[in-house]
């Protein structure tokens, strides 16, 4: 597929934008090969007729009467995803290669192995003089999306930390005491006021003993 690859915008986000709106929609991203089926397919196409197809092209002279309608290559090549040994020996990286034909001075291959990916490029001298300082382009390009990545990650976890902060420096709110229903005396606690209550107090008059007179006063 032929996907725009936005090295005019100098902005991280918006040539991730950029290229990932150009490709996301296209019919060609869609019927991408899976990485099963390209290994599969490259166990049946051997070699020799790629440099045959390769060889053909260059004695035409195809790139000089129609030149490609792209500037470079982009490649990706699935490895296997399990460590791979050789006499005993574990093979710790793989990196791929591309060989470069007629009209086409710079190519690139992502290769994977295991839990890792590289990336290689061939160029031609002519073309890229001094590959070293694009290969310092690749790797601080690298970098800058790695960093972005990070800070894109470590964004949330921010965010849930100072909110979980702020919920444990405020006061905790009372829950509002319940009335209690007021509740109507039974028989019982009738019975035990009644019970409870005093007797009149007594005064300092005597009464008279019943039978007894009562003397006139002398005149």
């Amino acid at each position: 597929m032929i996907a725009p690859l936005g090295t005019h915008l100098e902005d991280l986000t918006e040539r991730l934008d950029f290229v990932y709106s150009r490709t996301t929609n296209s019919k060609a991203m869609s019927d991408a090969v899976g990485a099963r089926n390209m290994t599969e397919m490259s166990k049946v196409s051997p070699a020799l007729f790629m440099a045959l197809g390769a060889q053909l092209y260059t004695r035409l002279g195809l790139a000089n009467r129609m030149g490609p309608p792209f500037s470079t290559v982009v490649t990706n090549v699935p490895g296997p995803p399990v460590p791979i040994y050789s006499s005993g020996a574990q093979l710790e990286s793989m990196m791929g290669l591309l060989c470069l034909t007629d009209g086409l001075g710079l190519g690139h291959v992502v290769q994977s192995y295991c839990s890792e990916a590289t990336i290689s490029f061939t160029a031609c001298r002519k073309l890229m003089p001094d590959p070293d300082f694009y290969a310092q382009c690749i790797q601080d390009s690298f970098e800058e999306y790695r960093d972005l990545a990070a800070k894109l990650n470590a964004a949330p976890t921010k965010n849930a930390s100072a909110k979980k902060a702020a919920a444990q420096k405020a006061p905790a709110k009372k829950a509002p005491a319940k009335k209690r229903a007021a509740t109507k005396p039974t028989a019982a606690a009738k019975s035990r006021t009644s019970s409870t209550k005093k007797a009149p107090a007594k005064t300092g008059r005597k009464t008279p003993a019943k039978g007894a007179s009562k003397r006139k006063p002398k005149t």
